[in-house]
């Protein structure tokens, strides 16, 4: 029997690394086995074998039609990993660029990769803004931190998820992840593995 296919998406600073391991965590605990694939790697290994990227900040900062052929190929390797196993696939609904938001499973690559179900992690906007404020020494977001490019994020982010849950019939499940509860979030998630 096939395994299930699950995108995981939530903006950076939501907590979808914490909500995720132990995602991983409670599946291993139910006997569910799980292939965790990260799609951002995915795209980001190809970039640097081509030489376009030296961070995963740079892939975001390509231009829209390179980070679309990123993403295609990418799809195309996931999909094969993905064959009659259960898969959580980490990755974003939307990616800011600097032409504007640019869709992370747009018809193409939601087709390919023909989930069962998307999960949306979300958080308060402020919670949000103060866990990138944290890793701002990791990552280069300081263009993310205004409260109100967070709330429209989010917005984006929801409507995003929806258009492409319709592409492929999946379901579409938000899940708050509330500091503190990544068990709890996870908790939510992981029935859709099985």
């Amino acid at each position: 029997m096939a395994g299930k296919i699950v995108v995981l998406v939530g903006l950076p600073g939501v907590g979808k690394t914490t909500v995720l391991n132990e995602v991983l965590k409670q599946a291993g605990e139910r006997g569910i086995a799980v292939k965790n694939v990260n799609f951002g790697d995915v795209m980001f290994g190809i970039a640097t074998s081509r030489g376009l990227a030296k961070s995963r900040d740079d892939v975001r900062k390509l231009r829209v039609e390179t980070q679309a052929s990123l993403q295609a190929e990418a799809a195309a390797s996931i999909s094969k990993m993905a064959a009659g196993a259960s898969v959580i696939i980490d990755t974003h609904a939307i990616i800011k660029t600097p032409q504007g938001y640019w869709p992370g499973l747009p018809a193409h690559i939601v087709n390919a990769l023909h989930p069962n179900h998307i999960a949306v992690v979300e958080a308060e906007p402020t919670v949000i803004q103060q866990r990138r404020a944290k890793d701002s020494g990791i990552r280069e977001r300081q263009d993310d931190l205004d409260l109100q490019e967070i709330e429209l994020s989010m917005l984006m982010n929801r409507a995003a998820s929806m258009a492409s849950a319709v592409l492929c019939g999946a379901s579409v499940l938000f899940v708050r992840n509330e500091e503190g509860k990544a068990a709890e979030a996870a908790s939510k998630i992981v029935p859709l593995l099985s």
